[in-house]
């Protein structure tokens, strides 16, 4: 009997390996395959896996077959683990597949290695006869359907492999008892495919258009299952989740389950780009059950000449607005996400876009910096768009990174990531929420001009620990890295939090803001609501540092505050327009920072714990501090 290894290298820790699974339930289903190939999973944090230790663990499987699933976060250790596992093992056959390598067999596979194949396209029929084919005296890539390989130094491709239209052909590896119990979270397919050509994007490029669906029964039986396996966490794939009517129907089924099982208890997932109506319902249904969920609305630019560039022009912007609007009044937790640099897109007009998300109170705003991704339009475009990449690599994975594009120049881009940060800082982690509002509703600076000169005068405040984290992320482009931002909140929110209030103080004071006694009042009352990321992270108040709020410490994360009878009515009026609070009375108002945090985790790493803090970013309602009056 054959032995065939399938290894995955992800992001976290105690993932259900899906794409494992997946491989090994179609093949299963050929009786040959079944009576001739025992199978191994493999799977491991690519980040933290020993490169030693899983080569000889993989060595040591023997395997006749080891199929690798590529992305650009582990890219590198694959390539290092192929070419000293072919060399260990040379009489094994190795197969490559996922989005980094399909149609790039010239860039990971050396021409002299006949033994490695690459996998164009989806990987369950292709993986079926490529293991039958190798059961074969003398096995013929040629004979394989919708792969790359080289022979005699010479690239060879074969046919195109169709896609599976009815998905249900793929046997569900959950329901088969394929996966052991013990993993915490687990990415879950509803469908493949988008309707949508967006030039940055693998998914609609890669699916031509086409979304295919899993049957109803099944995807219920399996939200079933994660409830009974306490799956955790649940990332739904799907490109467009409430795209369908049917989602709606999935939605109170994970709702049922977790009242049955207590799991899942958090829900993740891209929401569809044109239905914003149904997307809102499905939030309203998983955060009444406490269902811990943000909605993601994915912008990636305000700019209509930048989305017509990138082909995102049926994507209607005032989708997004309604669906903001709607979070907004129904007080449900969203995060908008943008991309920087996108060809189109100027400094100038990157830099409204954002102030123009703040006036629509959007509460959060995340923006990625743009990775040239193969496979994709844009990646084809890269001259005509004058896109400069930089390729960072760590050993592990690598990202070709946007640098510059005919509208934006290096600097201009770094430039702007510098923007974004000082919006981060008072905006997203709320340093100036009250006051930047208010600045930019009577005119006396609106938020563009507010965020800039924070970012310029954070470049010049070179003892600030904060200050030195941003000019350290810009200099060496580790915005790239995923928990980036989860380490500036950890560091602003916890570790330096006072050096970061002070930075703040410094800041606002320098400005000329606190001769206005309305706005001294509002930035008084943002330091207070400053929200604690961690529950363990000591409440402090320095009563000298307010002029117009006597503010003391009433319990271990709680604050009584006094406002003086003629700033009342102003007041509340501002807290109940951020939904803070809806009356004062008598002056008195009990500040609770104990909210959903959890404590700060010592003996975990700092990337485990700033994935925590950027999951409580994007949920900013979990964070922020409960204000109720009090006689």
């Amino acid at each position: 009997m054959l032995n065939a290894a399938i290894i995955e290298l992800g992001l976290f820790e105690r993932m259900l390996p899906l794409v494992g699974g997946y491989l090994q339930a179609y093949a299963s289903k050929d009786p040959w395959i079944r009576s001739s190939y025992r199978f191994h999973k493999h799977s491991a944090v690519a980040s933290k896996a020993n490169f030693k230790s899983c080569l000889a663990e993989l060595i040591n499987l023997n395997a006749d077959v080891y199929a690798f699933s590529c992305y650009v976060w582990n890219i590198e250790y694959v390539k290092s683990i192929v070419r000293d596992l072919a060399s260990a093992r040379p009489s094994a056959h190795i197969i490559l597949g996922g989005p980094e390598v399909m149609h790039q067999a010239s860039r990971y596979v050396d021409p002299l290695q006949r033994n490695i194949a690459v996998c164009n396209g989806e990987g369950e029929r292709i993986f079926a006869d490529y293991l039958r084919e190798l059961t074969e005296p003398a096995p013929d890539y040629s004979k394989i359907a919708g792969i790359t390989y080289f022979r005699e130094g010479i690239l060879q491709d074969t046919p195109e492999r169709e896609r599976l239209m009815n998905l249900d052909e793929i046997p569900s590896p959950h329901l088969m008892g394929m996966f052991e119990r013990g993993y915490t979270s687990a990415v879950f397919e509803t469908n493949r495919g988008c309707p949508f050509r967006c030039a940055f994007c693998f998914w609609g490029a890669a699916t031509n258009d086409r979304v295919y669906r899993f049957s109803e029964d099944r995807i219920k039986a399996e939200i079933d299952w994660f409830g009974k396996a306490g799956i955790y966490l649940v990332y739904i794939a799907d490109a467009n989740w409430g795209m369908l009517p049917r989602d709606v129907e999935f939605s109170h089924h994970f709702v049922q389950c977790k009242e049955a099982h207590q799991a899942p208890v958090m829900l993740l997932y891209s929401g569809a780009k044109n239905s914003p109506a149904r997307v809102t319902e499905i939030n309203q249904i998983l955060r009444a059950a406490d269902i811990i969920t943000s909605q993601p609305i994915s912008l990636q630019s305000l700019d209509e000449n930048t989305l017509r560039t990138v082909d995102r022009k049926n994507i209607k912007t005032s989708a997004y607005v309604q669906v903001q609007e709607q979070l907004t009044s129904l007080g449900i937790s969203s995060y908008t996400e943008l991309i920087w640099p996108l060809p189109g897109e100027t400094l100038s007009s990157f830099e409204a876009g954002i102030g123009k998300l703040c006036r629509m109170g959007t509460t959060t705003i995340i923006v990625y910096p743009h990775l040239l991704l193969v496979n994709t339009p844009m990646h084809n475009r890269q001259k005509e768009l004058g896109l400069a990449v930089e390729t960072l690599e760590n050993g592990v994975g690598k990202a070709e990174v946007v640098v510059a594009t005919n509208q934006v120049s290096r600097p201009d881009c770094l430039d702007g990531m510098r923007y974004f940060y000082s919006m981060f800082l008072l905006h997203n982690l709320r340093g100036l929420c009250l006051l930047s509002g208010y600045l930019d509703r009577t005119g006396r600076m609106n938020f563009e001009s507010l965020f800039r000169k924070f970012a310029d005068f954070c470049r010049s405040e070179g003892n600030s620990e904060t200050c030195r984290f941003i000019d350290k992320s810009i200099e060496s482009l580790a915005f790239v890295e995923q928990f980036n931002y989860g380490k500036l909140i950890h560091l602003c929110l916890h570790q330096e939090r006072h050096s970061f209030e002070r930075l703040i103080a410094k800041f606002v004071e320098q400005s000329g803001f606190l001769d206005d006694q309305t706005a001294r009042l509002l930035y008084e009352l943002d330091r207070l609501l400053l929200p604690y990321v961690y529950s363990s992270t000591p409440l402090s108040v320095d009563p000298a540092a307010f002029r117009i709020i006597a503010p003391s410490i009433a319990g271990a994360r709680s604050l009584s505050i006094s406002i003086p009878p003629p700033m009342e009515e102003l007041c509340a009026k501002s807290l109940a327009e951020h939904r803070i609070a809806n009356r004062i009375t008598g002056g008195k108002l009990s500040i609770n920072h104990a909210r959903a945090q959890h404590p700060y985790m010592k003996s975990q790493s700092i990337e485990h714990n700033a994935g925590y803090c950027h999951g409580l970013l994007i949920r900013t309602d979990t964070m922020m501090p409960t204000c109720v009056p009090t006689d």
